[in-house]
């Protein structure tokens, strides 16, 4: 399982001579996979060739993922390795595993709630689901990093909803500014025996993530 970065220098070093920024999103294909960056807000990220890859208007086309947040997604993006892929596998205990990447501001409940401890339910509130019954369980010791002035967390769990036989596991990356007004925020997760088996695939991707603003404003 991937561990906390305190620097990205040599990943920052890769990026720079791709050069695969372009104004807006890039979605391209290389040898080694999919490339999904955002020159915008400063992020980079890869996942396998075989993942399909929706793009935020997609995913604004699917009424369910709008409703996971709380404030409208500056930047999203999903990627399914189903083979059957569809923007509503992220969050799901599925077969196969999934990557969810969002730039969101932060409303000003958020923001005045906001620590290092809170990062990590940006996406899932972890305290609130354990609250309502769900059994939720550490999977790694979370990390907590600092790049320049942005601070992040690492996290990886396994929730078993109140109400569902089914249980999810996943892996989140989490990175707030200074001002405390913005999150990028990559998750990647699926059933916890597929989270288990395709481990070496997942940590690629969530090691591929890159968050290259410099976290000032």
């Amino acid at each position: 399982m991937s561990r906390g970065k305190a620097t990205t220098s040599g990943r920052a070093r890769l990026f720079a001579v791709g050069a695969i920024f372009v104004l807006g999103t890039a979605l391209a294909a290389c040898s080694d996979g999919h490339v999904v960056a955002s020159d915008s807000q400063q992020l980079y990220l890869k996942v396998p060739n075989n993942w399909k890859v929706f793009d935020q208007r997609a995913l604004q086309k699917d009424g369910a993922f709008g409703s996971l947040f709380t404030s409208t997604p500056i930047f999203a993006a999903i990627a399914s390795a189903d083979p059957r892929a569809r923007p509503g596998d992220a969050f799901t205990p599925s077969r196969y595993p999934w990557a969810l990447v969002v730039v969101r501001p932060l409303n000003g409940t958020e923001r005045s709630q906001m620590s290092l401890n809170g990062l990590r339910d940006v996406l899932f509130n972890v305290d609130t689901l354990q609250t309502e019954g769900a059994n939720v369980q550490s999977l790694t010791t979370p990390a907590l990093m600092v790049k320049g002035a942005l601070h992040g967390t690492l996290v990886a769990y396994e929730v078993q909803g109140a109400q569902s036989g089914a249980a999810l596991a996943y892996e989140q990356e989490t990175w707030v500014n200074s001002a405390t007004n913005k999150v990028w925020v990559l998750m990647s997760g699926c059933a916890p025996s597929c989270f288990q088996a395709q481990q070496p695939v997942i940590n690629r991707v969530m090691q591929s993530f890159l968050v290259l603003d410099r976290g000032n404003s």
